[in-house]
């Protein structure tokens, strides 16, 4: 409470405005919201190449001249014609752990005055939809609680689990946890691969050359195996191609990018691309040679990116979304996301719930009733029309004009 009169409130909507905050925004972020997604840079190159037909809504609190908050938002209307607001980088990239980033003193304060100022505009936005909000922070549960009392219909639901490990300090210690059974795969993999095939070489990406072949070797193998299978992949669309050029190209340069692969000459035949963020490892995407498969390449990597980790002092290992069984075996710990919606009493607002409640009701009724394979047909064809960047958007006016 001590530091309300304090702050100075205020909105960004223009990139500009976006690209002055870079000096002090990751400070923030690895302070009090470690995660690749909130950084700067990513969201940056997610506005400039997968962002359109978006508009900044990102909410600031300054202590003096000192940024100690800010929520990244950005606006979009659908087909609809239904007004929302949600996070920056939302979309095809699958990002996990959005929220607001603030100095701990601060947090509660700057939370408190970005709920006024969303009230405020309220003739603005149908819905507030904040998807991927850490079920242990206390942004989620405070803004339902302040919108609730304001009279707004909220919405509150688990959206994603991600596997993480907490890392001791020695890489022993590590698997010493695990099961006998991981333990001897991950030993007789790599034995066995270095015996067959002695000219292969684990080893992180140190300069802007291998950097450069290991994405594209990344790409082709991860599209591949998920195309197999008759997905779309998640590098199918071009402009994700792009930003992940852009981004790891920068987080090379900046020193937070972990780009492991395993070589043998001149060929990968695995890669995981991480993010080192303050002291957690994101593990954000693998791929390998499918002729390798025998070894169980991908489980060696992410051994190797694990002990690289320990050895850097990184305490927590984050899998990032999905419950692939491997994540199960080496991650003995969850942390959830959830995903907030708040519905304004406008005809939007109403618009947006009743979709909501029909769309649920048809979810509960196809799985009782549609056979499991035709469920998984229905979401390869999901996966692959919603591949690309969607065309729906139309470009709101920035908040200076209205």
């Amino acid at each position: 409470m001590e530091h309300d009169r304090d702050l100075k409130l205020g909105w960004v909507d223009t990139r500009d405005g976006f690209a002055a905050l870079e000096p002090e925004w990751d400070p923030l972020v690895k302070i009090s919201a470690p995660t690749v997604f909130l950084t700067h840079s990513w969201l940056s190159n997610w506005l400039s190449l997968l962002g359109e037909g978006r508009i900044l809504r990102v909410l600031t609190a300054h202590a003096g001249d000192r940024l100690v908050a800010a929520l990244p938002l950005v606006s979009r209307t659908t087909r609809a014609r239904v007004r929302l607001w949600e996070f920056m980088g939302s979309g095809l990239l699958t990002p996990n752990h959005l929220d607001m980033i603030a100095l701990p003193d601060y947090r509660d304060a700057a939370l408190r005055g970005f709920a006024g100022m969303l009230l405020d505009s309220r003739a603005l936005w149908d819905v507030l939809d904040l998807n991927k909000l850490p079920a242990d922070s206390a942004t989620a549960s405070k803004l339902a609680t302040l919108f609730s009392a304001a009279g707004f219909p909220t919405s509150s639901e688990v959206s994603a689990v991600c596997p993480c490990a907490v890392l001791p300090d020695s890489y022993e210690v590590f698997l010493a946890g695990l099961t006998r059974r991981s333990r001897r795969r991950v030993r007789r993999g790599s034995t066995e691969m270095q015996v067959e095939h002695p000219e292969t070489r684990f080893s992180v990406v140190c300069d802007e050359k291998e950097r450069a072949e290991t994405l594209a070797a990344l790409v082709r193998l991860h599209q591949a195996r998920w195309e197999g299978r008759g997905y779309a992949g998640s590098f199918a669309d071009p402009h994700v191609v792009e930003f992940h050029e852009a981004t790891t190209r920068y987080a090379l340069r900046e020193g937070s990018l972990r780009f492991f692969r395993i070589t043998e000459g001149d060929q990968v035949i695995a890669a995981t691309l991480c993010y080192q963020v303050g002291d957690v490892l994101q593990g954000y995407s693998t791929g390998f040679d499918s002729d390798w498969g025998q070894y169980a390449p991908g489980v060696l990597l992410l051994a190797y990116s694990i002990e690289q980790a320990i050895a850097e002092g990184a305490t927590l290992y984050d899998g990032l979304e999905g419950e692939e069984f491997y994540k199960t075996v080496w991650c003995r710990t969850n942390r959830e996301n959830v995903r907030l919606q708040i519905f304004n009493r406008s005809a939007g607002g109403i618009l947006a719930r009743t979709q909501k409640s029909t769309a649920s009701w048809f979810i509960a009724v196809s799985r009782r009733v549609v056979p499991a394979k035709a469920r998984v047909a229905i979401l390869k064809t999901v996966s692959r029309s919603s591949a690309v960047r969607p065309r729906e958007l139309k470009h709101p006016e920035s908040l200076a004009d209205e």
